[in-house]
């Protein structure tokens, strides 16, 4: 009862009876259906831990045989057997139902069993070696089987809640995924264009720094062109400074032997003169 009761608590809600947003504004609105609702999805995941355990430890045999649709009813007690009317499981079976209800047993968050202590519990019935009152609380191989298609029903009802969940939070990632991949976009557009922008600075200045460094060459080499100039300038003019003073001096020198060939003339003229005139004394 427990298993179909969860089961049916598992089943997805509709999208025509309410949809996830009004139904998540109605269930964070009130606390009491919030609680509820925590503790459903808690009891879900446990039952579907519980299912999964019992899908596999029941024995293969019991997977694969077939039974008669009427053979028992669904997972009924066995306290309603006359057999066990009379024992003191009966009045230990009254007092835990007593004390935890199936709604409390629902919600509770016990520690699940593992796979080897279900196994064990469900090849229980086929030991033999137990005692009566204790074995009348084993299953048979109908309710094995009934036991484990009620599992299977648990767990294909959790998939498909879980399913349902899954496909909120991709369409959830997927948003968030494309927000991130359209600011990616943008930061990739404007990383480009940054370095577009750097690479035209780096162009431009370096054709600056070119054409200043031509500018600096050709004032160069005119700087260079006129200091040539005007030391072979200077070179010529002390070199006809230089002719000059050679010339002055040669024209001197010259002056001063014809001022001697003249005085030395003159004085043999009147040399002359004076012998002629005492000749003819």
């Amino acid at each position: 009862l427990l298993l179909q009761k969860l089961a049916a608590a598992a089943q997805p809600v509709s999208s025509s009876a309410c949809s996830t947003t009004f139904c998540s504004q109605k269930v964070l609105q009130n606390p009491s259906i919030s609680g509820m609702f925590l503790s459903s999805v808690l009891s879900m995941v446990d039952m579907a831990t519980l299912a999964e355990q019992i899908i596999e430890a029941t024995p293969e045999r019991i997977k694969q045989e077939d039974f008669p649709s009427g053979a028992e009813s669904p997972l009924r007690e066995r306290r309603d057997n006359p057999a066990i009317q009379d024992t003191w499981l009966a009045t230990y079976l009254e007092t835990v139902d007593s004390h935890s209800p199936p709604s409390a047993l629902a919600l509770q968050r016990l520690r699940p069993p593992s796979s080897a202590a279900w196994a064990e519990f469900l090849n229980a019935s086929a030991n033999g070696k137990m005692e009566r009152d204790f074995a009348l609380l084993t299953l048979t191989d109908g309710e094995q089987r009934e036991l484990y298609e009620a599992a299977r029903i648990i767990q294909n009802a959790f998939r498909r809640y879980k399913g349902r969940r899954l496909k909120e939070q991709q369409d959830v990632a997927a948003a968030v995924i494309q927000r991130c991949y359209r600011k990616y976009k943008q930061y990739a557009l404007y990383k480009k264009m940054t370095q577009a922008a750097i690479l035209i600075q780096s162009k431009f200045r370096s054709y600056y720094e070119q054409k200043r460094f031509q500018q600096s060459r050709r004032a160069a080499v005119l700087i260079q062109q006129y200091y040539r100039s005007y030391k072979e300038y200077e070179r010529l003019k002390q070199a006809g400074t230089f002719l000059t003073k050679k010339q002055d001096q040669a024209a001197r020198k010259i002056m001063r032997f014809l001022r001697r060939c003249r005085h030395r003339i003159k004085e043999l003229k009147q040399s002359r003169e004076l012998e002629r005139r005492g000749l003819t004394t």
